[in-house]
């Protein structure tokens, strides 16, 4: 009788995810969203992001309802562009408002990025219970702004959490894919006769990246038979990059854009890529060992996720200022030479409770609405 009671009431369950701008604010949210429908299939969800944002595309390409207000973001603009920003601010409280009336969920869920900041505040206003998501260990300004207004925060770096009010924090990891958590929890591919070296740079490609991979194929030359590389290099580098591995003579996959990267994780033994929130969750779960170049520009949140495997052993970090052909080489040569430490990242225990980060933050929501029994923080 319990169990049936507690089944019509999470039924009954709807929830706004709001963030957006760049990928490591969108798919957290959708994997939260396609968490809930797996738990609760009658669940109302919402998406609230922007026109111009990533989740403009994404959203509605996994079959989420979006609908979008008028916000802009404060990084790297000069007075004017700011002044702007902040006038925009208002509306975009109030159209929020307008939109929350309408579906009257029961919690907001937001992941960050500037256009979470009016919805969030358009949440507290009509006293709805509030989750937010601080995917990277440095906090970004908007969760800085609502760290008072909130009532939980899922943070995924232990480090984050003296950014926040500890009674509010709460350590759930990055929500991802359960794709790379599968991933950990198997055997590593046997090398065998090959290494396979996955490269990416986001879904436009690192031309940085790129460029310093071709210049380091001279200097590995001797592993030319013993690597095999899948690179992702964005649509700008293609023929360049496919053109200068065949002129070395090196194996390698070259594509654009990469649709199933849990598959490019699987078989890859070591990955050099950038350090956003959501690659560094996919390379914890997966157990990846890596060579890190955070994007340089901005707040330098990438450098701080980067430092924070390096920290734990899990990685290497090289910063762009001194990326060129020669260190990258080093750098990859170095884990080729050192077995034993590759090795040790495959063997740590996953960091991950037995629930993943997505499972975890849907109970957050589920307990401030009331749906379950809410635990302590």
């Amino acid at each position: 009788m319990e169990k049936h009671q507690a089944s019509l009431l999470e039924s009954s369950i709807a929830l706004v995810i709001t963030g957006g701008g760049t990928g490591g604010h969108v798919y957290p949210g959708i994997a939260v969203a396609k968490e809930l429908q797996h738990q609760i299939p009658s669940a109302s969800l919402l998406f609230i992001g922007t026109n111009a944002g990533f989740e403009a595309k994404i959203v509605p390409h996994e079959g989420f309802n979006l609908q979008t207000v008028d916000v802009e973001g404060f990084k790297s603009r000069g007075i004017v562009g700011k002044a702007r920003a902040l006038a925009k601010l208002p509306l975009a409280v109030l159209r929020a408002r307008r939109l929350l009336k309408a579906v009257k969920p029961d919690v907001v869920f937001g992941t960050g990025g500037y256009v979470s900041l009016p919805v969030m505040y358009a949440a507290y206003l009509s006293r709805i219970p509030t989750v937010t998501l601080e995917p990277n260990r440095q906090p970004g300004m908007a969760n800085k702004l609502i760290r008072r207004i909130v009532d939980r925060i899922a943070i995924c770096f232990e480090e984050t959490a003296s950014a926040f009010p500890q009674r509010k924090v709460v350590f759930t990891g990055n929500p991802i894919r359960k794709e790379f958590s599968v991933i950990g929890k198997i055997p590593p591919p046997d090398k065998g006769m090959t290494c396979n070296i996955l490269i990416m740079g986001g879904s436009r490609g690192a031309s940085r990246i790129n460029q310093a991979l071709i210049d380091a194929l001279p200097y590995l030359e001797t592993q030319r038979d013993y690597l095999m590389f899948t690179h992702q290099t964005g649509p700008d580098d293609y023929e360049v990059v496919r053109e200068g591995y065949a002129r070395q003579g090196f194996r390698a996959e070259v594509l654009k854009y990469i649709d199933d990267t849990p598959k490019m994780y699987a078989k890859a033994h070591l990955v050099i890529c950038r350090a956003g929130a959501s690659t560094v969750a996919e390379l914890r779960a997966s157990r990846r060992p890596s060579i890190l170049i955070p994007y340089p520009h901005g707040d330098r949140h990438q450098e701080f996720n980067a430092q924070a495997l390096v920290d734990k052993g899990l990685a290497k970090m090289i910063l762009q200022e001194y990326l060129d052909g020669k260190v990258l080489a080093d750098s990859l040569l170095h884990c080729l030479n050192n077995p034993d430490a590759m090795a040790q990242v495959w063997a740590n225990t996953n960091e991950a409770s037995e629930k993943t980060a997505a499972e975890q933050v849907v109970d957050l929501c589920l307990q401030l609405a009331g749906k379950r029994s809410l635990s302590p923080v």
